[in-house]
């Protein structure tokens, strides 16, 4: 492919692009209203008329124009800015702009527009700024606004009509090609910086495989390698997690949100692992094609046990506390401890409480009488153990003499108690745990 002298090739190319979607119209030199006729528009036909996902400025630098126009970004301000104002359209809008196009350096602007909480105007997240000098970077270009398209029509489809709200309080995110991504989005959140926020300091330590993506200080993206969760877990399985706690608990920290449905139980698996995204700023093909990794793009693998995701709430015990909108009540999957409550500090009996709520009612449905018994046990150790007992204060105790003398009642380190979950793996055999049996049949 030839580099671009002027914009059209980029128009036929939208052009191109828009025809994949029945619901998409590609336009040029198309009239907004009454207040101008921007080069380019991508529109979305809705039942209140045609309405714009994304709109293109092509021209000169900025620096080459005249002193009597504006600049191109000052063009897209108030086209996006008057749709938002005048017409009952909010969502986001991509506005892009094409610079020093027939000069021997070419760049792409694209910015995000979306309506402010409370005020009909556009408020403006910088997404990627960059040379376009080959064609993977206008192909990237064009594959960025063909998923634009795909998702704002699903938004459309589903009845979506708004992204605004609280929307930015909750957790968005994905499954797609092989990885899980999370947004940790604050742009649009009007609280101030130092108020509760989900944080993903420790899903990116404590999820093997994961990675934050820095895109602004506002916004994060977490990744990390999608597991799929066995549909008989076992006893050895909840081992794996109640273990990967204990570790959690040695070093301070506590988790804040133990569920059933933020564990994954699952044989121990070699998955592909991606190469990490370690430049400050990715090049606009990488940034173009994040959310599509390919197998081509991982290098290495890295072996998975059952282990805790979500750790949005997770910190330093007696330090961090809940969110202020925290749920205790009508939760099918967990029991939060009495004093687990919106704004309270988190506690590691907290956590040990729901842990022990989940054993007790995942008792293995063929256990025998002394499995049911030693389960029920180590269950009760989990709830009331010493919590800042650790593994090394019980080194010297013989857990398979303590389970034959009936004697669990001497464990406090969940680490400890994990070995003696396995330690009755081995004598009862695997015994597919009972709650996650209903929850997958």
């Amino acid at each position: 492919m030839r580099s671009l002298t002027d914009s059209t090739a980029v128009v036929v190319g939208m052009i191109v692009i828009g025809m994949w979607h029945s619901q998409a119209l590609w336009t040029h030199q198309h009239k907004l209203g009454t207040w101008g006729v921007p080069d380019v528009c991508l529109l979305a036909h809705t039942p209140t008329g045609l309405k714009p996902l994304a709109i293109i400025e092509a021209g000169m630098s900025d620096s080459a124009r005249s002193e009597s126009k504006v600049s191109k970004a000052e063009q897209l301000y108030s086209y996006i800015g008057k749709l938002f104002e005048l017409t009952q359209w909010q969502l986001p809008i991509l506005g892009i702009e094409l610079l020093d196009l027939g000069l021997a350096v070419k760049r792409v602007v694209v910015r995000g527009y979306s309506l402010s909480r409370g005020k009909h105007k556009a408020s403006i997240s910088r997404l990627i700024e960059h040379p376009l000098g080959a064609a993977a970077d206008l192909v990237g270009l064009v594959a960025m606004l063909d998923r634009w398209t795909e998702l704002s029509l699903g938004h459309l489809q589903s009845g979506t009509t708004t992204l605004s709200g609280e929307w930015t309080h909750f957790r968005k995110v994905t499954i797609a090609n092989g990885s899980v991504w999370k947004e940790y989005d604050y742009r649009h959140c009007d609280a101030d910086p130092s108020d509760w926020r989900r944080e993903s300091q420790w899903s990116e330590t404590e999820i093997p495989g994961a990675e934050v993506i820095n895109i602004t200080t506002q916004l994060q993206v977490l990744r990390y390698p999608f597991v799929p969760s066995s549909d008989r877990p076992t006893i050895a399985h909840l081992a794996d997690v109640i273990e990967q706690l204990g570790r959690l608990h040695e070093r301070g920290i506590c988790h804040g949100d133990i569920r059933r449905w933020n564990m994954v139980l699952c044989d121990p698996t070699t998955i592909a692992q991606h190469d990490r995204v370690d430049e400050a700023a990715p090049s606009m093909t990488m940034t173009m094609t994040m959310t599509m990794a390919t197998e081509e793009s991982r290098s290495s693998t890295i072996v998975v046990k059952s282990h805790l995701i979500d750790f949005d709430m997770a910190g330093q015990a007696g330090a961090r506390t809940y969110s202020p909108h925290y749920r205790t009540e009508a939760l099918q999957d967990t029991q939060r401890h009495p004093e687990a409550q919106p704004s309270a500090p988190l506690q590691k009996a907290h956590d040990r409480h729901s842990m022990a709520w989940i054993m007790i009612g995942a008792i293995p449905p063929n256990a025998s009488e002394s499995l049911r018994w030693a389960w029920e046990a180590l269950s009760e150790r989990v709830r009331i153990g010493e919590p800042d007992v650790n593994e090394e204060a019980e080194s010297d105790l013989d857990i398979s003499a303590l389970i034959a003398n009936n004697e669990l009642e001497r464990l406090h380190s969940l680490v400890s108690i994990a070995s003696a979950m396995r330690a009755l793996a081995e004598r009862h055999g695997p015994n597919v745990l009972l709650r996650w049996r209903q929850h997958t049949t």
